[in-house]
């Protein structure tokens, strides 16, 4: 553990499994929202008055308040519990997950149209990412509308990109005025679409569709609902949707898959397994008979799962967040009520013990790490030795999505 300052705030980087999952466990003790509020403050740009309702909201995100006496129990004013509800309605549940995978394999194949298999076209890889992932994600997450008014909006993205860490302490602007532009401006961007956006949500047709231009996703268009029902204003509203939608869809997926690709592509016999792996995901739409990519399937893959996490696990960087609340003791260490605590994946992600194997060192990009080979019976009735996907480390050694990867 390490002691060192966050401004006028005493903070500490902590690691070891035990002390980070003290970290993470829910406790009155410990809490997350101090990060999020700093990301409200400066990142969404949200009004002093909406950052209050959060502020001032004591009774947790789960379903049962944690404080049921006075008016932090009222529904209408639980808004931790009412975002995490809305994300979890309608982003986690495998049902809703199935219809985003859906529409982002339609747009993305739009995408790779461009590029007829007949002629061959030289492509770099991270910039076709960039441009035509990012684009097929926000169309489908989002809608078609706000592209469509915002034509620069994927570079306004990637601009953010580079500067949102810089912002999350509130570095004053006169120190840093090129990176608040830059917020700005694309904040600007979602609220001119936000304007024309909340005239029609409640008119949109078929209100349970899977996808329309305006909104996207039942995500999106609920996600505006909730913050319109709540109060919010257009400002606050605006720089939710950015970075809750546009920002965080795209931010650490996009970098991911690049790094993911390019680490593929250097092994012959990798990148021969993964394609292997990966037809067996393809099967024909009895709708509409064509060949397509059952999500369910590629997601559950054995060898793919391996390389989407060596892809997080060494190329994801970030410092998770927590404050101390009331007294605790961690790794021996007495720590003071506001005190700030923070894990970094680089360390936990790197550390040797963890997931280096004979031969393979934790720096390294190597997905057998987390593949076991057992025997199953198929079909026919004979036995067959197949890949089992198994997480190297554990819940405290793998935290690749920050402060979502922990029930609060």
């Amino acid at each position: 553990m390490v002691q060192f300052y966050v401004g006028p705030m005493k903070a500490y980087m902590i690691d070891g499994a035990s002390n980070i999952q003290a970290m993470f466990r829910a406790s009155h003790n410990v809490s997350s929202d101090i990060f999020f509020l700093m990301v409200q403050q400066h990142i969404w740009n949200s009004t002093p008055e909406d950052l209050a309702k959060f502020a001032n909201d004591k009774s947790g995100r789960q379903k049962t308040p944690l404080r049921p006496a006075g008016t932090e129990s009222d529904p209408e004013k639980r808004y931790w519990a009412g975002m995490h509800e809305t994300v979890h309605r309608y982003l986690a549940r495998a049902d809703e997950t199935d219809t985003l995978a859906r529409s982002y394999q339609r747009f993305f194949n739009l995408n790779l149209e461009k590029f007829p298999l007949a002629k061959e076209t030289p492509v770099r890889i991270y910039d076709f990412l960039l441009r035509d992932m990012a684009e097929a994600a926000i169309t489908a997450v989002n809608g078609r509308r706000i592209l469509d008014m915002n034509p620069e909006l994927i570079k306004l993205i990637w601009e953010f990109d580079k500067v949102a860490a810089s912002l999350v302490w509130g570095l004053p602007k006169f120190l840093n005025p090129k990176s608040w532009r830059k917020r700005d401006r694309l904040l600007a961007a979602t609220g001119r679409y936000l304007e024309e956006a909340l005239e029609e949500l409640d008119n949109v047709r078929e209100a349970d569709a899977e996808w329309e231009p305006m909104f996207g996703s039942r995500y999106a268009r609920e996600f505006v609902r909730f913050l319109r029902d709540g109060g919010f204003a257009l400002q606050t509203m605006a720089g939710a949707l950015t970075n809750l939608t546009l920002f965080g869809s795209n931010a650490n997926s996009v970098p991911v898959t690049a790094w993911c690709v390019m680490e593929v592509v250097k092994d012959r016999e990798l990148l021969e397994a993964v394609r292997e792996e990966v037809m067996t995901a393809y099967e024909v739409d009895a709708v509409i008979g064509e060949k397509t990519i059952n999500a369910q399937k590629l997601v559950a893959l054995p060898l793919l799962q391996g390389v989407y996490t060596e892809g997080m696990r060494l190329h994801v960087s970030m410092n998770v967040t927590r404050q101390v609340t009331g007294p605790m003791e961690l790794g021996g260490v007495a720590l003071e009520k506001g005190a700030i605590l923070q894990a970094a994946t680089e360390i936990v992600h790197y550390d040797g013990q963890t997931w280096a194997r004979e031969g393979h060192a934790a720096s390294e990009f190597w997905p057998e790490r987390h593949i076991q080979y057992v025997e199953e019976s198929g079909a026919d009735g004979k036995v067959k030795t197949v890949r089992k996907f198994v997480l190297a480390g554990g819940p405290a050694d793998f935290f690749p999505y920050g402060e979502f990867n922990f029930q609060h």
